[in-house]
């Protein structure tokens, strides 16, 4: 374990003088730690997600006889493909530089948005590299339950399969960006860190993702007697504020899980939004 840190330039080597045990892991911590770090950033992750996202909603908008923009100019396979890949390498650069500056702050380090940016771009093969492996043996893993059960137990097989996969390798990301490492590190390494907690995990992300819907049909009910424009806008800045509340919170618990198996002094593991 030693010998994988020392090619982070977060060290955690030190010796302990306050440890995390496992038992004090605890969701509410993760929670109220991931709540203090997405209210202290707020507006700065919110344009950071913002301008990240740009070009995927300019490719939903301009698509052919989209209900707000009408019919697109984006009439040409080539033209949205390319828009759709721009969109993706600055979504996943976006994420990466939350992730860099939420862990800066939870170590009580500066958090510039430019040394943020630089971290994520020379990670961003590595962060493609773990994106296409997952989403690779999803689709592998669609084909073949496709073509060996029946419609219904395919799609409760699939759900828990994917599910197992995804909370497993829930803090490849972090570990990317944190710790410099590769792909198929970077996923070996969210598997030792999520070993001991993946119910808890599990229940993180249930917690996080399960009232999305009903917060969005409240949402469209609210906004139903505004303009489809209106709409659009409040669509758009409550799927950045979860985008930005998922990733704080995946944040504090790769964090924490890092003091929980490693080990921090105490000034790093506090934190100044406790």
């Amino acid at each position: 374990m030693r010998r994988m840190l020392v090619k982070s330039e977060y060290s955690m080597t030190e010796p302990p003088l306050h440890v995390l045990t496992q038992g004090e892991l605890r969701i509410s911590r993760i929670f109220g730690r991931a709540w203090n770090l997405f209210t202290a950033n707020v507006w700065k992750f919110f344009i950071i997600t913002v301008m990240s996202e740009l070009p995927v909603r300019a490719y939903f908008l301009w698509t052919d006889d989209h209900p707000v923009a009408g019919p697109g100019p984006l009439d040409g396979s080539i033209t949205r493909t390319i828009l759709m890949a721009v969109g993706f390498v600055l979504v996943l650069l976006g994420q990466a530089v939350i992730v860099h500056i939420g862990f800066q702050m939870l170590r009580r380090q500066s958090a510039e948005i430019y040394k943020a940016v630089q971290a994520a771009v020379a990670r961003f093969f590595s962060i493609l590299g773990i994106f296409l492996a997952v989403w690779l043996l999803i689709f592998s893993m669609i084909a073949l339950l496709s073509s060996l059960v029946e419609p219904m137990l395919f799609a409760m097989v699939f759900i828990i399969v994917a599910s197992l996969l995804l909370v497993r390798w829930s803090l490849a990301l972090p570990a990317c960006v944190v710790e410099g490492f590769g792909p198929v590190e970077s996923l070996q390494r969210s598997v030792e860190l999520t070993r001991a907690h993946r119910w808890k995990i599990f229940g993180i992300m249930i917690l996080v993702c399960a009232p999305l819907p009903a917060v969005m049909a409240i949402l469209a009910a609210a906004m139903s007697s505004l303009g489809p424009a209106l709409q659009y806008l409040g669509r758009y800045v409550l799927g950045v504020a979860w985008i930005t509340g998922f990733t704080s919170v995946l944040t504090v618990l790769y964090h924490d899980l890092r003091a929980a198996q490693e080990g921090l002094d105490s000034g790093q593991i506090a934190s100044v939004f406790q």
